[in-house]
């Protein structure tokens, strides 16, 4: 719409608006007035036309919108106020959202109600979903002229990687009909033809070796695995010494109508899946990696000497340069050939549920404004100068010193009212420290943003 008051005027011929201003305009200023009323009507019917659609819509539109689809509010939320009433409008406004109203248009929308499903329980719980429905696992004898061969075979008792995943998100194996509901509070019963099943994962998939940066691509900065034996060459990934399974890094599904299956969520890797599926799961960036130290370098074993095994018990052995890894425990055995005398070194995921105590994700940390690196100060001490007041200490393969007593030694010399002593790796420090602070003397000792040492 125009805003000229004279854009009616001008769309008269030019002789029209000759003879009106011999006449004093009197033609021009009421047409002045009737394309004021013309904008008017034009910005109402603009507005009422944007009110069709949820994301352009006034606020008073929403309610109308969500009930013209059926959008209904959770119990808990109470019921909705009156439309007609500033009152009842002001509490639609908070209970009934402009996203969850749009969002219900997506999901009605949307085509594939299995999928669907999936992005249900994602968008409500903010967890990774397993849609599956249980008909299609049902045992079933089928017509001759439409066969469906991965579906009602009785089971191979040979194939390890269908035995173990029965009962699970990912079975594949054919069920006897179960007459239990699905609800059932005693036994839920599962494979029927109206049951479906939700399988959710709430644990997240947290790096170790893998730095985030902000900056950037992330860092691959393996860390150090923990030696069991050293006769033996037995290690666990986890730097403590504990048995912790491997987890899954989850990589996006290829479309919106994808099932996800084992590599799209953040479980923990089964062993017969690592050795099926070993190229999915291992290398750099990738679920796993094993490095060893040799003449001073890492390097990533190759995925051609990897082979998955149960080292419970610590019972198997691998042979020749051959390195075993057990996913469920978090354990590995190298082959007696293996040059590991330098260390081993591994990049894989663990576990849990939430951003809390220390992990390799990115967290905020008190800002670094205004402190002067300590080689810069020791720098000016030399000179003679005065040390500055905030100094920061970095420690680790990046950093101005390797150890933490090292960046000590280094304060206590030049005795800074504040510092920082930043870890900038995942490595393992095994350290005597003291540390004597004098009145009003600060001194902060953490690890860098997507660090875990």
């Amino acid at each position: 719409m125009s805003d000229t008051p004279d854009r009616l005027y001008n769309l008269l011929p030019m002789v029209y608006r000759m003879r009106d201003a011999e006449r004093g305009e009197p033609l021009r200023a009421l047409l002045q007035v009737i394309g004021e009323q013309v904008g008017i009507i034009e910005e109402d019917i603009a507005r009422l036309y944007e009110n069709w659609f949820i994301e352009t819509c006034e606020e008073w539109a929403v309610p109308y919108i969500a009930d013209l689809i059926g959008y209904r509010l959770p119990s808990e939320a109470g019921a909705p106020g009156a439309v007609d009433t500033p009152a009842g409008q002001r509490r639609n406004a908070l209970l009934i959202g402009r996203r969850e109203v749009a969002n219900t248009i997506a999901y009605r929308r949307r085509k594939g109600a299995l999928a669907l499903l999936e992005l249900l329980g994602q968008d409500v719980g903010a967890w990774p979903t397993r849609a599956v429905e249980f008909y299609r696992l049902l045992a079933v004898t089928q017509q001759l002229s439409h066969l469906r061969t991965e579906r009602g075979r009785t089971l191979d008792l040979r194939d390890g990687d269908a035995l173990e995943r029965i009962d699970g998100p990912f079975d594949g194996a054919a069920h006897t009909y179960d007459v239990r509901r699905i609800r059932s509070s005693r036994s839920a019963g599962r494979y029927a033809i109206p049951h479906v099943g939700l399988f959710v994962w709430r644990l997240k998939a947290y790096s170790i070796g893998r730095q985030p940066r902000d900056d950037g691509p992330d860092r691959q900065i393996p860390a150090p695995a923990y030696c069991i034996d050293r006769v033996r060459y037995l290690y666990t990934f986890s730097v403590l010494g504990n048995n912790a399974p491997l987890f899954t890094r989850p990589v996006d599904e290829p479309g919106p109508a994808h099932i996800a299956d084992e590599l799209n969520v953040p479980g923990p890797i089964r062993r017969r899946a690592l050795e099926l599926r070993l190229a999915d799961y291992y290398g750099p960036g990738k679920s796993l990696a094993v490095y060893v130290t040799s003449a001073g370098q890492r390097q990533l074993i190759p995925i051609e000497r990897i082979v998955a095994a149960d080292l419970s018990g610590w019972a198997y052995q691998p042979q020749g340069d051959l390195v075993a890894i057990d996913p469920l425990l978090g354990r590995l055995a190298l082959g007696p050939q293996v040059a590991a005398r330098e260390g081993v070194w591994v990049q894989y995921h663990y576990g849990f549920s939430d951003d809390i105590g220390g992990g390799e994700y990115r967290r905020a940390l008190r800002s670094l404004d205004g402190f002067v690196p300590a080689t810069e100060a020791t720098a000016a001490r030399a000179e003679g100068d005065e040390a500055p007041a905030r100094l920061y200490f970095g420690v680790g393969l990046t950093g101005a010193f390797r150890s933490i007593g090292e960046a000590l030694e280094r304060w206590r010399a030049l005795s800074p009212d504040d510092a920082v002593i930043e870890l900038l790796d995942s490595d393992v420090y095994v350290e005597e420290i003291a540390i004597a602070l004098r009145a009003g003397q600060r001194l902060e000792l953490r690890a860098a943003s997507g660090c875990r040492p």
